[in-house]
């Protein structure tokens, strides 16, 4: 369902994209998707809160899914207004979809935090678009699902992916690398693949200086081998 969660080791981190100026199609909307609940979600939160930071950006066309009292039902209005858009993910998922916030239940005289499905297949529009989901599973069904869709383009992972404190400034470099272009594409191409591919190289070229190299191979060698492009 989620990410594995390892102690960060010392390590210079790297440089991630400027994102003062940031231009993208006047046609298209970006959705950032993503709940911090806990210790993984917590630090993707923060990629999604500074992928769009500038104060140069139209927010007229950024849409925010990231607060803890926002439903499936509120997600899923949103996705009828029939706007293309470039649609980015940040948390857990699994094969059908893709996790919100833990919702409490009563069971018996407990108390139980049960993580729901924010999105999954019922909820995918034929409005054109491309979403990159940075979460375990997706792309195993979700993610085909979604690209079935005319004009519609998924990129992700599609079986668990580790998610090391060690890498966690390395990832998020990869991460806004991409999303960065794929924002100012407008969609998601070809090459978006290749660029993630490419940064995880980079990242794997360095390996050396972590405390245990070994570890950095097989993690990076996890992303590369469950990354999935359907476009």
């Amino acid at each position: 369902m989620g990410f594995f969660w390892r102690k960060r080791s010392a390590k210079k981190t790297w440089a991630v994209p400027d994102l003062a100026r940031f231009d993208w199609p006047k046609d298209t909307l970006v959705y950032l998707i993503g709940f911090s609940y806990d210790p993984p979600t917590a630090q993707m939160f923060e990629w999604l809160r500074e992928i769009l930071a500038s104060r140069k950006i139209d927010r007229t066309r950024v849409l925010r899914f990231t607060e803890a009292q926002q439903t499936r039902q509120d997600l899923a209005h949103a996705l009828r207004d029939g706007k293309k858009r470039v649609e980015l993910f940040c948390g857990h998922g699994c094969y059908t979809g893709l996790f919100g916030p833990p919702q409490a239940e009563i069971a018996g005289s407990i108390l139980k935090d049960l993580t729901s499905i924010v999105y999954d297949a019922d909820m995918i529009t034929e409005t054109p678009s491309s979403m990159f989901a940075f979460c375990c599973q997706a792309a195993h069904t979700f993610g085909r699902v979604f690209s079935a869709y005319k004009d519609k383009q998924f990129m992700g992972f599609a079986d668990d992916v580790p998610f090391p404190l060690e890498l966690y400034d390395d990832l998020k470099y990869a991460f806004h690398t991409v999303a960065k272009d794929i924002i100012r594409s407008g969609q998601i191409l070809p090459r978006h693949q290749e660029i993630f591919l490419e940064k995880l190289r980079e990242i794997n070229s360095q390996a050396h200086t972590y405390k245990n190299p070994t570890l950095v191979h097989l993690w990076l060698y996890e992303f590369e081998k469950h990354l999935r492009l359907y476009a």
